[in-house]
């Protein structure tokens, strides 16, 4: 038994232990709704991974597939990332759309969708598609004939004449690049 053969496995524990130590840190703030730098996605995992496989003594190595578990960037993370996506698709889905239309403004094209939750999803561009950009603002206002959004200090108020949407009223709005 070599001494040696011992340190390049544990510098892959310490530094794969320190960036799990983290990922579990940003998860949990991010759990309690704190928003968090990203993750140093599968690293940590894939340090512990290959310390254990790189371990001198073979019954470490049977169970280095555990360092991918123990790093909440990796598979933990993955897997709510996933799940996420799942429902906010699932959310706003064409089916939970109660209104759809396009709209433009001078040389601004756009489409509002809006959802339950009192949700809408606001997508614009110019005509030179120089600016892309989308949002999802709260439907502040809703009627029939009038509907109003709002995000921070954006307001857009809309009404339905003439059977189309019309934009009555923006306040601090701009497409800027």
């Amino acid at each position: 038994m070599n001494p040696s053969q011992y340190i390049f496995p544990f510098v892959l524990f310490f530094l794969g232990g320190i960036l799990s130590i983290i990922n579990g840190w940003n998860f949990l703030k991010e759990l309690m709704g704190k928003r968090v730098p990203s993750t140093i996605p599968f690293i940590g995992g894939i340090f512990l991974f290959i310390g254990a496989m790189s371990y001198p003594e073979t019954p470490v190595r049977y169970f280095a597939w555990v360092g991918l578990l123990v790093d909440f960037g990796c598979l933990p993370y993955l897997t709510i990332g996933i799940i996420r996506l799942w429902l906010e698709m699932k959310r706003y889905s064409i089916k939970n759309c109660l209104l759809s239309f396009e709209y433009e403004i001078e040389d601004i094209q756009g489409s509002i969708h809006v959802y339950l939750h009192q949700e809408c999803i606001v997508k614009y561009r110019k005509k030179d598609n120089s600016i892309l950009g989308s949002m999802v603002m709260k439907v502040l206002k809703h009627t029939p004939d009038t509907l109003e959004l709002g995000m921070g200090d954006k307001i857009l108020c809309l009404s339905f004449r003439n059977n189309q949407w019309k934009i009555e009223k923006e306040s601090v709005w701009s497409y800027q690049a």
